[in-house]
């Protein structure tokens, strides 16, 4: 099963208390996606999810 990373983060209420994921998945797909790149999910239930992200090979030199 694959999921796709949030695109925009909700605001967060005032009386938010840290947890695990939200925020930092579309953040990192914005950063990913500056740079041409691909960000994606893995899910194997009962196994946990697997997050991935793909960037293209620049050549500086070249």
């Amino acid at each position: 099963m694959t999921s796709a990373i949030h695109e925009e983060p909700s605001p967060m209420p005032a009386n938010f208390q840290r947890s695990k994921g939200g925020h930092g998945q579309s953040i990192v797909k914005q950063i990913v996606e500056a740079h041409q790149g691909q960000v994606w999910t893995e899910i194997e239930l009962g196994k946990g999810s697997c997050f991935r992200l793909r960037l293209p090979v620049w050549d500086l030199w070249g």
